[in-house]
């Protein structure tokens, strides 16, 4: 029969990598004492509905959803970034110390990052790579 005890509790790893809502969700914070900061990930809120409750929502006269979904898009960079802060404020609330790097420290994972970047690219083609870039210089830029 297979342990059900996850490694980090059994002490086998010594790390974890998740985004804060799967740390909070599956309280991996009860396991560690600290979690780190590094915006590592490029995370986003997409806002998506069916044509028809959209339709209802906003085409239909009914005053649900009354603004237009092209301004929401300067909108959910601030919301994902709220709910972020409350995922690592509820694992302070826990005990879990959470450890937020300069932007100095954030440069040289950043650098490390870089250095496989070619290979992104060449796995998803330029064309979609260099959407993604611009998309991601975009969404940092209305921050």
């Amino acid at each position: 029969m297979r342990n059900s005890t996850p490694p980090l509790q059994q002490k086998l790893v010594d790390a974890q990598e998740n985004p804060p809502s799967n740390i909070v969700s599956s309280k991996i914070y009860e396991m560690q004492s600290y979690c780190m900061k590094t915006n590592h990930n490029f995370t986003t809120t997409i806002m998506a509905a069916s044509p028809s409750i959209l339709e209802y929502a906003v085409g239909g006269g009914q005053g649900i959803y009354p603004g237009p979904l092209e301004g929401d898009r300067d909108v959910c960079p601030l919301l994902t970034e709220d709910l972020s802060d409350g995922f690592f404020d509820e694992m302070q609330s826990k005990g879990t110390t959470v450890i937020e790097l300069t932007t100095d420290e954030l440069k040289v994972f950043q650098d490390v990052a870089k250095s496989v970047w070619p290979q992104v690219e060449e796995q998803m083609g330029s064309e979609a790579y260099n959407k993604l870039v611009d998309f991601v210089l975009d969404y940092q830029a209305k921050k």
